[in-house]
């Protein structure tokens, strides 16, 4: 897949409703047509996304997002927002760092699932066994060259501390009845969980088979 298709395919999301703020319904129509796709397009459509993610990563861009840059979930869902309004948009952020969005309103968390959601449809498995790894990280801070004052994690405000950002992480996911996701999260910590955290998972882990796909 070339980046043109890429930017084709982006295309299908629904950016009316994107607008209204129902972010879910606005990528249902993009997970949809990658499902059509062999599950190599659908992976090449993961290294993309993960790609045009990574150029926005950056302190430049963060210091211009208002709410949204103050933590690094916070202007990770932005720049999906951003990847999502197309690509016009997106090249016009690209060169304009100070056109980012300015508030939470404009995120899109669910644009970071459309390529495990698309394969899990596409070849009758769970999302949560989603294994693919890109070979550029979209988190925040992974593009060094463009956060000069990111030393590192512990003495970086703007990077939450790990278990904390896993456990907002887990709670989207468990709301959404995305049990195998709360598991991948929660269980990497689960000496360090609170009770109500290892409820959380004890009940992710009893539901695993019944994701919300």
């Amino acid at each position: 897949m070339k980046i043109e298709d890429f930017w084709s395919l982006t295309e299908s999301i629904d950016l009316i409703a994107l607008g209204n703020g129902h972010e879910g319904d606005a990528v249902a129509p993009l997970i949809q047509v990658l499902a059509s796709l062999p599950p190599k397009e659908i992976r090449s459509y993961a290294e993309h996304l993960a790609g045009v993610l990574y150029r926005l990563d950056g302190e430049n861009y963060a210091n211009h997002t208002g709410d949204s840059g103050r933590s690094g979930d916070g202007f990770l869902y932005c720049r999906c927002y951003v990847v999502a309004k197309g690509k016009a948009y997106y090249q016009t952020i690209l060169s304009n760092p100070s056109a980012m969005p300015k508030t939470i309103e404009e995120w899109c968390e669910p644009l970071l699932y459309v390529p495990a959601k698309a394969w899990a449809r596409r070849t009758k498995n769970n999302a949560a066994d989603w294994d693919f790894e890109t070979t550029v990280s979209y988190e925040t801070g992974s593009n060094l060259d463009q956060w000069p004052n990111l030393i590192k994690e512990e003495e970086d405000p703007f990077v939450e501390p790990k278990l904390e950002k896993a456990a907002a992480r887990a709670g989207h996911h468990f709301r959404s009845k995305e049990y195998g996701h709360v598991v991948k999260l929660l269980e990497q910590h689960e000496v360090l969980l609170s009770k109500k955290q290892l409820l959380m998972l004890n009940e992710a882990r009893a539901n695993q088979g019944q994701d919300n796909e």
